[in-house]
């Protein structure tokens, strides 16, 4: 029973409900995928070990589990049989200690006397009666399963010893002679050989059983002291068993919104604006604003149609501590947006949301998003049967992510998503479609529009703006030491700490061989790579074309290929091949970079090696994004 409170006490969760008020963590401004070149090298955690550890230890007792059953199988099949009753006795001529498994009773009767033997009988059908064989077992499985637990170990031992405490005390209450009992007990202490699954008449213990006999009854009041351990119990549940459960906080304050589109609660004022706002609406909004919370709100860029659909306007709230603005632009009409402020000085701008189809539910993962949030998006997830699991999550010196890994399933489908980069992560989209029963998780496409961030004060924004440049993106110890190139030229660390990283266009880290392979001495302490978005947008793939000296080819871990870039002396002709099949200057010419996922470069004895005479000029190996 105690065997079985242990492994069910885990299972009882106490839930603890914490509401919780939705935020818009921050918004963003959708924009093109970065291409990701940094290589991590995964360092070496013991902690990785340690399920294949737990494996072996299962297996190795597992196996000694088995072994002992066939010993105990081989014993009863084996040996004489005799039927009495519901008991099957086994006599066997070896020189062991009585034992019984289940209703099988194994003794040697040339051992004992006619009255020891009927003593032993008596002690082994209590065994047999109360079916202690399954107490056995249960913890010998135990002790499998938890083996690396030294007091599973101990609470075997204890087990064992009790069920021959309760054998004895059931064999004593039916002989006469108490002392002749126990004197049979030491006279079957000479039988060394016992079989662990079984329930033996004899054990190292034989002293503590005897002295057990000798002992008066406990008195009845005693056990209250049994009563203690149920406030215990009660208290253990509810300091280490206890789940928070994110509710949803519902306003008991909620107002529709007004002609005007304004929402007022005692604690909070919102406005939405699209494209039907009219000027005397705006100019509502600046009175509620001014008069319930005392802050200004502005707008400018107003631009409309010739329907007088609002097509252009830029908003802007602000109190002492700061701003929050918002630009929107759409020429068929803005789309829905709402801008608030709070009573304790927090205020944003976000999308309305899209109408509820109970068919697909989105969720976003920006770079600021913090640990908290994802913990929250856990129980949000769980509630609606789907079960979310983040890992390999990384961020830079500012505290953004850049690297993450999003597991995503339920009982029937999964999705996952992965991504690694020096860089801020773009924004990352999580759809749930329950009516066809799909999880989609990518980042957002180009074709959504801009969404500006929302921050409690004007300093938090620009804490955020600061954590996206260069200077916070990279670690110390490679900030000043690094060899930078900006475009593919040689830059000083000053040129580019500033730099925001919505600026730039892919940023690939060199290390160790890879860097001075390339760079010689210079990249010794590492080099980065840059990429603007502006050079990237006037680069031609045609370059490729004409030298191996415009070439940077960065590969996956584990490739054989190293990062290669060939001296402009170079010259002749390279194989190029686009998905496998050798490809012309024209081809090459009309490939846009934007259709490209990876460039390989090959040379020497490696190009040869793969490509035969074909490839004694160099191969270039392009996988375009289609046949990834």
């Amino acid at each position: 029973m105690g065997l079985v409170t242990a492994f069910i006490i885990p299972l009882l969760v106490i839930p603890v409900y914490i509401e919780y008020t939705p935020v818009v963590t921050s918004e963003y401004i959708s924009s093109d995928v970065v291409v990701l070149n940094e290589i991590i090298d995964k360092p070496f955690n013991i902690l990785d070990y340690l399920p294949i550890l737990y494996g072996l230890g299962v297996l190795f007792f597992l196996v000694k589990f088995l072994i002992q059953l066939m010993s105990l199988s081989f014993v009863i099949f084996k040996n004489k049989k005799e039927k009495v009753g519901r008991f099957t006795f086994i006599n066997t001529i070896k020189n062991s200690s009585p034992f019984s498994f289940f209703c099988w009773i194994i003794i040697n009767p040339n051992n004992f006397t006619k009255s020891e033997l009927e003593q032993v009988m008596i002690h082994e059908k209590v065994h047999a009666s109360q079916l202690h064989s399954i107490d056995v077992l249960l913890n010998q499985i135990s002790c499998i399963v938890l083996w690396f637990n030294p007091f599973m170990w101990l609470y075997r031992k204890d087990v064992q010893q009790n069920l021959e405490f309760i054998a004895d005390k059931k064999t004593q209450e039916k002989i006469d002679c108490k002392k002749s009992y126990q004197t049979t007990l030491l006279k079957a202490s000479v039988g060394v050989n016992h079989l662990t699954l079984s329930n033996n008449f004899y054990n190292s213990l034989i002293k503590n059983r005897i002295i057990m006999l000798n002992k008066s009854k406990s008195k009845k009041i005693n056990l209250f002291k049994f009563a203690v351990v149920i406030p215990l119990l009660a208290l253990f549940l509810m300091n280490f068993n206890k789940k928070e459960v994110f509710v949803k906080k519902v306003s008991q304050e909620s107002v529709n919104y007004s002609d005007s589109g304004i929402k007022e609660t005692k604690d909070r004022i919102e406005v939405i604006i699209d494209k039907n706002t009219s000027d005397e609406d705006l100019n509502n909004a600046k009175e509620a604003f001014t008069k319930k919370f005392a802050v200004d709100f502005s707008y400018t860029n107003l631009k409309r149609d010739s329907n007088y659909k609002l097509t252009s306007i830029e908003v802007k709230l602000e109190d002492r501590n700061g701003a929050v603005t918002a630009k929107h632009f759409d020429e068929l009409g803005i789309k829905p947006f709402i801008i608030y402020y709070n009573k304790d000085g927090s205020a944003g701008t976000h999308f309305v949301e899209k109408e509820k189809t109970n068919k697909v539910e989105e969720f976003v993962i920006t770079d600021n998003t913090p640990d908290e949030q994802f913990n929250v998006l856990k129980e949000l997830l769980a509630q609606k049967g789907y079960t979310l699991k983040i890992s390999n999550l990384k961020r830079t010196k500012g505290g953004l992510i850049r690297a993450i890994t999003i597991n995503i399933k339920n009982e029937t489908t999964k999705a996952s998503f992965k991504t690694s980069s020096a860089l801020p992560i773009k924004v990352i989209q999580i759809l749930l479609d329950k009516e066809n029963n799909s999880i989609k998780i990518g980042n957002l496409s180009k074709t959504d529009k801009e969404m500006v961030s929302g921050f409690s004060s004007q300093k938090a924004a620009n804490e955020y703006n600061e954590s996206k440049k260069v200077k916070n993106l990279i670690p110390e110890d490679q900030l000043n030491s690094a060899l930078y190139i900006l475009d593919g030229k040689e830059v000083t660390p000053e040129v580019i700490k500033d730099l925001n990283s919505d600026d730039i266009n892919s940023m690939s880290v060199l290390k160790d061989e890879k860097a001075t392979v390339v760079y010689g001495e210079k990249g010794k302490n590492g080099v980065i790579l840059i990429t603007s978005k502006e050079a990237h947008e006037n680069k031609k793939f045609s370059n490729i074309g004409k030298s191996f000296s415009d070439v940077n080819a960065i590969e996956d871990a584990g490739s054989d290929v190293n990062v290669i870039e060939y001296a402009r002396k170079e010259r002749k002709e390279p194989l190029c091949l686009i998905d496998g099949k050798v490809a012309s200057k024209k081809e090459l010419k009309v490939l846009s970079p934007d259709d490209i996922e990876s460039v390989s470069v090959l040379k020497n004895e490696k190009s040869i090696e793969k490509y035969g005479e074909k490839g004694k000029n160099g191969v270039i190996e392009i996988t375009t994004k289609e046949k990834k």
